[in-house]
């Protein structure tokens, strides 16, 4: 519910943190984002962007390979490839044929998004 700032100390209040763009509202310090985040938050652009599109939301389809995502996002493959595993393991996704991944649990994925501890 509360998160401290590492940067001016300050106790904020975690959705006031998500609002401001994962970056504490006071000082503007930037929060630590977890490949877990980053992987299900970049899932859940791929859903947004479909809807806007007219296109189904699930399953995701996804537009490059675990390497260019790794790119895009900051990350190692190993790591993309290890967090999709733990996803698939979890029961919050699966993955499909032609690269389409099939969010089985949307509340699971929009926690691990938000940076709520999801087991592994």
């Amino acid at each position: 519910l509360w998160v401290k700032c590492e940067s001016c100390k300050e106790i904020v209040y975690r959705a006031e943190v998500d609002r401001a763009g994962r970056v504490c509202p006071k000082c503007r310090y930037p929060f630590r984002i977890s490949a877990r985040e980053r992987i299900a938050s970049f899932l859940l652009q791929l859903q947004g962007s479909a809807q806007r599109r007219g296109q189904p939301v699930n399953p995701v389809r996804l537009p490059m390979n675990r390497g260019d995502i790794a790119d895009f996002l900051g990350l190692t493959t190993e790591t993309v490839s290890r967090t999709i595993s733990a996803m698939k393991r979890t029961g919050v996704i699966t993955l499909r044929e032609g690269g389409n991944v099939d969010i089985r649990d949307q509340p699971g994925l929009d926690a691990i998004a938000a940076g709520e501890t999801i087991e592994a």
